[in-house]
């Protein structure tokens, strides 16, 4: 885990997160958006996965099962890489 996962700092609240990801993407509509690894697992990263997606970031390192399959399910194209997300951008 990261150092504020070992600090066991509370993270945001999932409604607090979603206002920041919708924010973030309506501010930089033509910018690609990517959750980075850096979050907090369990329920809580399949919350912010979903949340991701559906404020319409470009990707997300690591997805959970979840995540994965509700993009399937949408209908989303699904691309993956051994790449850092802070590399990505290169490749979008």
């Amino acid at each position: 885990g990261t150092v504020f996962y070992k600090m066991k700092v509370k993270p945001p609240s999932l409604d607090k997160i979603r206002e920041i990801f919708i924010f973030t993407r309506e501010s930089f509509p033509k910018i690609p958006i990517l959750v980075g690894c850096a979050r907090p697992g369990g329920a809580m990263e399949k919350q912010i996965d979903i949340t991701a997606i559906m404020s319409g970031f470009n990707g997300i390192a690591y997805p959970s099962e979840v995540a994965i399959a509700f993009s399937k399910k949408i209908g989303l194209h699904l691309r993956f890489s051994e790449y850092c997300c802070s590399f990505l951008f290169q490749l979008m």
